[in-house]
Order: structure tokens, then sequence, then C-alpha cells
């Protein structure tokens, strides 16, 4: 959960602390502690669906992997929920089948990440970077993927109601069979040469081992 101050300082105005000054300091010290930098979060190929904390309804929510480092990692089948991976490294990770609710993955780098059949539902993708993501069939209701990069990316049966894809780069996009109702296009980028399959596949091969920063 995220730092809160004037939580802090109710709880800090105990009996036992006698003096406002005392309180002010102890509150400062806290707020001080809470924004002392971190280092990255390191869990690649980690496989979520077998930690204890998940089980037994294999969820998780209310995390910070703000800059974590998750390549291959596996959250298949699970439900997540207010989590934020924002600028995450998340390379070829495993969401498919996953309930995905009130998260954030604004400039994560979720190159060929695997989204089939997951339900997403208030969830961001601003500046996020998801070359080749193979969305088939997921729920994509009012999702958010402004500003992304979504070049090859598989969108076949996927339902894009109300979702917001202005600005991104749709590069050989495919939407097949798509629910595109009232979905926002404004000011995308969605030529493709012939051949599309042939073309993404040599694209998503020479990017297969590259890493945004």
């Amino acid at each position: 959960m995220l730092f809160n101050p004037f939580k802090a300082l109710t709880w800090a105005a105990t009996p036992e602390l006698q003096t406002r000054v005392e309180c002010q300091k102890r509150l400062e010290k806290m707020i001080e502690k809470a924004n002392q930098p971190r280092e990255p979060i390191h869990l690649k190929n980690h496989d979520f669906t077998k930690d204890e904390f998940a089980q037994p309804r294999r969820a998780l929510k209310n995390l910070d992997l703000t800059d974590a480092h998750l390549e291959h990692a596996n959250f298949k089948g699970m439900r997540l929920k207010n989590i934020k991976f924002n600028y995450a490294k998340l390379q070829h990770a495993n969401f498919e089948n996953t309930i995905i609710a009130e998260c954030s993955f604004d400039g994560a780098d979720l190159l060929m990440e695997d989204f089939k059949n997951s339900d997403i539902s208030k969830t961001r993708f601003v500046h996020a970077y998801l070359d080749g993501a193979p969305f088939e069939g997921a729920d994509l209701t009012a999702i958010n993927f402004e500003d992304s990069v979504l070049r090859c990316a598989n969108m076949t049966h996927a339902d894009l109601t109300r979702a917001n894809l202005s600005e991104s780069d749709l590069w050989c996009i495919t939407l097949d069979n798509a629910i595109t109702t009232k979905t926002n296009f404004f000011s995308t980028r969605r030529s493709c040469p012939d051949l599309p399959s042939r073309i993404c596949s040599e694209y998503l091969a020479n990017k297969r081992d590259f890493v945004h920063h």
C-alpha cells in the first residue's frame, strides 16, 4: 500500500509522545524512510502461481512491482488486482487466462508477453511496449493503450469496446473479428506491407532479445 503521511500523523499523535516537536520529528523520519530509493525487484522466470501467499485462490493484490525484472514470469490463470507493473521488464511473461483489474503497466516492456483469453478491466498500458503481444480472445473493454507500441500484436476476437488506442503504433496489428465499437483509433499508425505474417516473424525475431530502457 502507498504511504499515507496523514494516517502516520494520526498514529504518531499518541499520549506517549509528549510534545508537538517530538511528533513532528517522528513523522519526518517515517516520510524520509518511505521515500528512500529502493533496488528493483529481480524475479526473472518466477512462477507466481506456486507462491504460498497466492494460494488458495491464486490471487495477488495491492503490490508495487514498479521497475521490477519479471522476464518470463508466470501469472497464468491468476487474479491480479491493484498491482503496479509500471516500467517493469515483462518480456515473454505469461498472463494467459488471467483476470487483471485496476492494474497499471505504464511504460512497461511487455515484448511478446501472452494475454490470450484474459479478462482485463480498469487497467492502463500507457506508453507501454507490447510488440508481438498475443491478445486473442481477450476482454479489453475500456482499456487505455494510449501512445503504446503494439507492432505485430494479435487482437483476433478481442473485445476492444471503448478501448483507447490513440497515438499508438499499430503497425501490422491483427484485428480479425475483433469488436471495435467506440474504440478510439485517433492518430494511430496502422500501415502494413504485404505478407504481414512473414514480416512480423522477421521483425519479432530481430527484437527477441532487445530490452527497452
